[in-house]
């Protein structure tokens, strides 16, 4: 379902969105003063900027490197993962 949106925003635009909501569930989990909002920002916050990044992040390196340089991007998406 998110791979759908994906293709329609773009990579680029998926990976932003991502980071922003990332961002958000970081500071909702990090200032969260009652439990509810914590678990909130970890459950479902959270996943969902991972269901945004982790798929564009398989595709780019495969759309946007030359085939001699796709290890070496391959590699580098997964030691960030």
């Amino acid at each position: 379902m998110i791979g759908t949106f994906i293709d329609r925003l773009g990579i680029k635009k998926s990976v932003m969105i991502a980071s922003a909501i990332s961002v958000v569930a970081g500071l909702i989990i990090t200032f969260a003063e009652n439990e509810g909002l914590f678990i909130f920002g970890l459950v479902f916050i959270l996943p969902l900027a991972g269901a945004l990044s982790i798929p564009a992040g398989k595709i780019a390196p495969r759309r946007y490197t030359i085939p001699a340089t796709r290890p070496a991007a391959y590699s580098l998406f997964f030691v960030t993962l």
